[in-house]
């Protein structure tokens, strides 16, 4: 991976941009509690942010999901927002990489509502030229079709683009889309992952990105 052939930057949103743990437990719990279904501590939910949305409530409940995941999007619409606080140090540098030039954009496991919502509520809507969410495409990550949608949107390439993200399913979505992947040190822990599945780069704050990106 050439560094100054970057031009173009996709992250991911969940403990990359933005924490929204507290309003993820509200309504993980709020919803199992509609159900019948005993809450769950905060560290058994959080370990299931940024993947998808399935796997977190079959560890929980044997309902439908179709159901769970209705009841979770209608008590998470405005919890999941007001909940979101920018991680440290993610305001400056989104706003210093677009200020160098490059061309950003957001793929996440997270509904294009709470995306687009979020994004307004940093005043992030002219840093962000691509917004992608979970129902924007036909698969969430792992699968790669998030990042190629922005990909495509900022008019990247194999050869230009960066993925940023936090999670073993941000590697393997970025592996999968032939794209070099940064993955920045996640506040949700989630950095158990195979030897092969190793990021290109490892950064411990997401400030880093302005001391290795020209």
């Amino acid at each position: 991976m050439k560094l100054n052939s970057i031009r173009v930057l996709i992250f991911d949103l969940d403990g990359t941009l933005v924490d929204t743990s507290a309003g993820v437990v509200q309504s993980v719990n709020a919803t199992l509690q509609y159900f019948g279904e005993p809450p769950r501590p905060d560290r058994e939910i959080i370990k299931f942010i940024g993947f998808p949305l399935g796997e977190m409530f079959s560890a929980f409940s044997s309902k439908p999901y179709d159901l769970l995941w209705q009841k979770f999007q209608e008590l998470g619409k405005d919890a999941i927002t007001e909940s979101a606080v920018a991680i440290d140090g993610v305001a400056e540098t989104v706003a210093e990489l677009r200020r160098r030039g490059y061309r950003l954009g957001i793929g996440t496991t997270k509904i294009h509502y709470h995306l687009e919502k979020i994004v307004r509520k940093f005043s992030w809507d002219k840093t962000f030229e691509a917004l992608v969410g979970a129902d924007d495409v036909p698969r969430v990550k792992p699968h790669p079709d998030a990042f190629l949608k922005a990909m495509a949107i900022l008019k990247g390439s194999e050869t230009n683009t960066l993925i940023v993200g936090d999670t073993i399913n941000d590697i393997l979505a970025a592996r999968a889309a032939s794209l070099p992947i940064a993955l920045v040190e996640s506040p949700y822990g989630n950095s158990d992952f195979p030897e092969a599945a190793a990021p290109d780069l490892s950064l411990k704050r997401f400030s880093d990105l302005l001391r290795i990106l020209p």
